[in-house]
């Protein structure tokens, strides 16, 4: 066997390790949690049942790019409030079903990594105040193959017809608040 050969195993195989144990914590924590696999429409229904306006499912492809690049299947529908559908200062959060939770904890894995490498630091994981999905959401919550991230830009003064919106308020502060989104729309799920 050559040199060059010998160093690409070498270099597959410690690839390897690095990847299981990247993995191994996210891993073990959804499978002691024994969290069930929902359906698009199994968690749409979950947020009805909660009394919630449920927008249409979009079906997408997210592509994981700080882990191998992979494409991953996502289906997505926004949940509001009751009666504020069209309202501008209404709440709105974003629910993203995977297939599976093993795809669900890769997209939590490449949103970590991400976040780590823009603030360049650690950033301990976790379900509850997991990474922000994108643009315009605050950080999100994992249960399952299921991830919930609520809209967090900032709101216009006035809309079209002159409205001005009024301001929302949270029990507590966002950065000290036990989940990442409002408690209400997490106890939607199981």
């Amino acid at each position: 066997m050559t040199s060059k050969a010998r160093t690409w195993i070498v270099a597959a195989a410690v690839w390897c390790v690095v990847a299981m144990a990247m993995l191994a914590p996210p891993l073990a924590a959804h499978a002691d949690a024994g969290q069930s696999v929902m359906a698009p429409g199994q968690a749409a229904h979950r947020f009805e049942a909660c009394g919630y306006a449920v927008g249409e499912a979009r079906s997408a492809t997210l592509e994981l790019t700080h882990l191998t690049p992979w494409m991953v299947d996502v289906t997505s529908f926004v949940v509001r409030d009751s009666g504020e559908a069209d309202a501008i200062d209404g709440r709105a959060l974003t629910v993203s079903v995977f297939a599976d939770q093993a795809r669900a904890v890769m997209a939590h894995l490449d949103l970590q990594l991400r976040d780590e490498e823009l603030q360049t630091r650690a950033i301990t994981w976790s379900d509850d105040r997991g990474p922000s999905p994108g643009a315009g959401l605050g950080g999100s919550v994992w249960r399952g193959n299921v991830a919930l991230a609520q809209l967090s830009a900032m709101l216009p003064s006035q809309d079209a017809l002159g409205r001005t919106p009024r301001p929302r308020y949270h029990d507590v502060p966002r950065d000290q608040a036990p989940y990442a989104v409002d408690h209400d729309f997490v106890e939607c799920l199981p």
